[in-house]
């Protein structure tokens, strides 16, 4: 219950008095617009509130680590997993906590256990390098059907994002990732990626954990980029080779809106400050265990509403119901 509660205090009074932000997907203009007498980051008619749409992740890590973090619920994290809690709301739609389901190595892969009737995952591309064989084709006289494959070149698909989001108007963003990539491999990655950047590392610690942070200075937008190098906290994940990487994304033109600016700021804070890296221990089995009832009984109640309303069932839902 720690990253909840961290991120349940920070809401009451973390973006600038009750200010809103919008997760957009659309290039809109921002207005300012007075709503009851709050005031409103109006991006069109899409307004979602960031600071009460929060999820806490948790997770069991290759059998080792468990790792818990917040994000903000406007976007979807790349985990299989399933909700423990009803959205409180009286907390402006707080979204809970979440089990994610356990991450595993066999084989020298990383897969991601699944409930019925859904397979285990292949994780691994989150985590690694994965190197795919991508066809080249060629098209002298644009009759694609007439194409051919005239080479393959490697590709790295892998290395993603768990958890990314963008607010277009402000130019910002925000991404978690969780990489086999110690830290002196991210500083140099990070200044090989942005050549001529003056680029500065640091140790700021957060509650229990000691970051690294590297910064870069705030440069001008580029074209079609919503975002820009700005600032990147990582943390290790115990002795292992496996790093956690938070990144604010900015620009210059981010900070022609100051209010946004420091609104969102404070959200990436706020999820700095909920991060949870543990050895994996009786105890953290017991709350995962605990945490994993919980969200099985939310999916058996849930669906057995959705079948009394005579809704159409979901694929875990007729497994759940028997049916």
């Amino acid at each position: 219950m720690r990253v909840s509660k961290a991120l349940t205090a920070r809401c009451i009074c973390l973006v600038l008095m009750a200010l809103w932000i919008s997760g957009c997907t659309a290039i809109q203009e921002q207005a300012l617009v007075n709503t009851g007498g709050v005031t409103v980051f109006d991006f069109g008619a899409d307004r979602r509130p960031i600071t009460g749409q929060l999820q806490s992740f948790y997770f069991r890590f290759l059998d080792k680590h468990y790792i818990a973090h917040g994000w903000p619920s406007t976007s979807a994290c790349k985990y299989g997993l399933i909700s423990a809690d009803d959205p409180d709301r009286n907390a402006a739609g707080w979204m809970g906590r979440a089990f994610v389901f356990p991450f595993y190595e066999k084989d020298g892969v990383i897969w991601q256990e699944r409930s019925a009737p859904y397979p285990t995952y292949n994780a691994n591309h989150l985590f690694r390098s994965s190197i795919q064989r991508i066809p080249v084709f060629e098209d002298p006289d644009g009759a694609s059907a007439r194409k051919r494959v005239v080479r393959y070149e490697d590709r790295d698909d892998g290395f993603r994002a768990l958890c990314y989001e963008t607010w277009v108007p402000l130019r910002m963003g925000m991404v978690v990732r969780l990489h086999e990539r110690t830290v002196t491999e991210w500083v140099d990655k990070l200044r090989a990626e942005n050549p001529g950047l003056p680029l500065s590392t640091s140790s700021e610690t957060i509650g229990p954990n000691v970051w690294t942070l590297v910064s870069f200075p705030l440069r001008p937008a580029k074209t079609g980029v919503y975002g820009g190098p700005y600032q990147y906290y990582i943390l290790p994940i115990g002795d292992s080779r496996y790093t956690l990487l938070f990144r604010l994304a900015a620009t210059e033109e981010s900070l022609q809106d100051p209010m946004g600016f420091a609104a969102l700021g404070a959200v990436f804070r706020s999820m700095l400050e909920s991060v949870r890296v543990e050895p994996w221990s009786e105890a953290t089995r017991a709350e995962y265990a605990a945490l994993r009832q919980a969200a099985e009984a939310k999916v058996l109640r849930d669906c057995r509403a959705r079948q009394q309303k005579s809704e159409e069932l979901s694929a875990r839902c007729v497994v759940v119901l028997g049916r």
